[in-house]
């Protein structure tokens, strides 16, 4: 089993109040880069496979700024030094792969059905064409097939990929008539998000060796800055499917008081919020929820004598896709009776002003 890493939420300071809120974290989200030698990282002016980590390194840092808890899936593996995990640097990235080749695989090295078995992941990020480039979007198409016969409920964020160096107007074609096709499915139910990597990421086409330099290594592979552009375009794109927990502000209150969590401006991007499950974390005093399972759940305030005490609740909530995403809030509880004091417990980042 795969070690999952857990990123601790980001604190943001709420000045009006003293407190403190949470940014949402969700729970693990299976994503599979797939595609060819962009995916992978190959060819960007780094030679050493523990180094190459192409858009895959920044994205992450992307989702990790927001607290979200994700693992890259895939057969292969490369970037791990950049990483610190070998874990995270899984990826489906097969240097000088064709798009026909990701469906039917090659002599002894697995193909994309075999991936999705294996690997099970909740989305797909596919950039993939560049190699034996033609404008025919018959091969994307049966990827999506492969993808739908697996399990329609994998989203698809799926890429208008990346132009050359020196400009390619067979690929500005291809990425047209891929996206028409995509346009088809997605108004039949299909789970595709475009997005425009070609014009959209802002790529600056011109070499990182011109004067001044641009986002490309080579004719056909980005530069470092040129896959955090790109990290930028898969990263949007996700927001496009997620879900954000909500646990709402964090609260001041009086021992006795009857508090109420509230989880209602949690958000679905193209869904429904299905299900909501609230937990009081580690620490004392334990309070008991009116129902840990609604989105405004009550408790009594419990007497916390001459101290301050924080009591702290995770919110997770469940999209009708089936993707989690958790919210944390405190609550902190006083004696109205009881002098200022200072004896307040240790908050990350903040001791709570009397």
């Amino acid at each position: 089993m795969k070690t999952k890493l857990c990123l601790c939420s980001v604190l943001v300071l709420f000045f009006s109040l003293g407190i403190i809120s949470l940014t949402p974290v969700s729970a693990t989200i299976k994503i599979m880069p797939l595609g060819d030698s962009i995916t992978r990282g190959y060819s960007s002016g780094e030679t050493d496979p523990d180094y190459m980590v192409s858009y895959r390194k920044a994205l992450w840092d992307r989702l990790a700024a927001q607290s979200y808890e994700m693992d890259f899936v895939g057969s292969e593996n490369d970037g791990s030094a950049v990483f610190g995990d070998v874990d995270l640097a899984d990826h489906e990235g097969h240097a000088g792969w064709t798009d026909a080749d990701i469906v039917d695989g090659k002599t002894g090295q697995g193909k994309l059905a075999d991936w999705l078995i294996a690997e099970q992941p909740d989305v797909v990020l596919l950039h993939i064409g560049t190699n034996a480039l033609d404008p025919s979007p018959n091969d994307v198409r049966d990827i999506l097939d492969v993808i739908d016969n697996y399990d329609r409920s994998v989203w698809v964020i799926l890429a208008r990929i990346i132009n050359r160096s020196t400009y390619s107007q067979a690929t500005t074609d291809f990425n047209n008539n891929v996206a028409e096709m995509a346009n088809l499915r997605i108004t039949n139910g299909d789970k595709i998000v475009i997005k425009d990597m070609e014009d959209g990421a802002g790529i600056n086409y011109d070499l990182v060796a011109d004067n001044p330099p641009g986002d490309m290594w080579d004719q056909l592979h980005p530069f470092e800055t040129g896959y955090e552009k790109m990290a930028g375009t898969w990263f949007s794109g996700l927001q496009e499917i997620l879900p954000v927990a909500n646990a709402g502000p964090s609260q001041r209150v009086f021992e006795g008081n009857t508090v109420t969590l509230d989880g209602t401006k949690s958000s679905d991007p193209n869904g429904t919020i299905v299900s909501y499950s609230w937990e009081q974390l580690p620490g004392e005093p334990r309070v008991t929820l009116s129902n840990p399972t609604a989105a405004k759940p009550t408790f009594r305030a419990p007497a916390v004598g001459l101290r301050r005490e924080i009591l702290t609740f995770k919110l997770t909530v469940t999209d009708s896709d089936g993707f989690e995403s958790a919210g944390t809030t405190y609550i902190v509880v006083s004696d109205p009776n009881s002098p200022p004091s200072k004896a307040t417990p240790w908050i990350p980042l903040l001791l709570l002003d009397d």
